[in-house]
């Protein structure tokens, strides 16, 4: 054998060893973890309502730790989670609401900056089970009680709707719902996972193939392409007795990077494209089918 045959041969081994390398990417937090996240969202819904084209541009950005407290009986996993800084900014139709708790010169409504101050330096545990499955957070609900507790009663289920509960929790569900069943994955893999959310009204099934494309310096990248679903018949929001309710459908796809060694997400880049219908009625409009185009961009990553 000549040394230019032997090189190759040793190269394509190498080369065939590597491809069946496994990799081992299921749910395991390390003890005493401690990571701080920044949530960076952009949305932009675009609609038509009686000829007149009306964009909503929300921005929500948000600093949060995340610390392993303990384990409970049944093997789940209990974190801790605190808001350290939030900004919000919302512009629709000329009208603009800014929150900055960084900034509070920044901050142009009371209202808004007295709900989501309550949100500062209050922790929130968070139980995951083995599958890295988001089952409870405990102290959250209380902490949205008073989140919105001075909101008139008339306007306080839909706030809880559209900027709390689920839509609160929704960076930390998508932190861990990528895990794989299988126990090992190899580069090319790729596995499925259904999940259910419901954020501002709108209760959305989103089914999603994962795959693992690399890892590199300790760092495994893994491709998400999803499809988008809501569901027409989800109750949708109740605002000052206009009722609208939400059929749209979509994709979100973008990648997301997982330390090897921790197997826990550092970093993760989302697109969101969605459109479809909003059906509102009231006694003053009656019903209506509004078009509607719902676009946004999130990164989470890790300090």
């Amino acid at each position: 054998m000549t040394k230019q045959t032997l090189f190759f041969a040793l190269f394509a081994s190498i080369i065939l060893c590597s491809c069946g390398t496994t990799y081992d990417l299921t749910f395991r937090i390390p003890d005493q973890m401690k990571n701080t996240y920044v949530m960076e969202s952009t949305t932009t819904a675009e609609s038509q309502v009686m000829g007149m084209n009306v964009e909503n541009v929300t921005v929500n950005n948000m600093t949060y730790s995340m610390e392993h407290i303990g384990q409970d009986p049944a093997g789940n996993q209990r974190l801790q989670m605190t808001y350290a800084a939030i900004q919000y900014e919302q512009s629709t139709m000329g009208q603009e609401v800014k929150y900055d708790s960084s900034n509070p010169a920044e901050t142009n409504n009371p209202q808004f900056a007295e709900m989501y101050d309550k949100l500062l330096d209050r922790p929130v545990e968070l139980i995951y089970n083995p599958k890295g499955q988001l089952i409870d957070a405990k102290g959250f609900s209380e902490m949205m009680d008073d989140m919105f507790g001075t909101l008139p009663e008339e306007t306080r289920d839909a706030m809880k709707n559209q900027f709390g509960g689920e839509a609160m929790l929704q960076a930390m569900k998508s932190m861990t719902y990528y895990y794989p069943e299988q126990d090992k994955v190899k580069i090319g893999d790729s596995w499925a996972v259904t999940n259910e959310m419901a954020v501002g009204g709108m209760e959305l099934i989103i089914d999603s193939e994962f795959t693992l494309l690399e890892v590199k310096d300790g760092m495994a990248k893994i491709k998400m392409d999803s499809e988008m679903t809501s569901d027409p018949n989800a109750p949708g929001l109740d605002i000052m007795g206009m009722q609208m309710q939400f059929d749209l459908q979509g994709t979100q796809n973008g990648d997301l990077f997982v330390d090897q060694t921790t197997s826990w997400l550092n970093r993760m880049e989302l697109d969101q494209q969605m459109d479809g219908v909003m059906n509102m009625n009231s006694d003053q409009t009656g019903k209506m089918e509004i078009d509607m185009k719902v676009a946004t961009q999130q990164l989470i990553q890790r300090q």
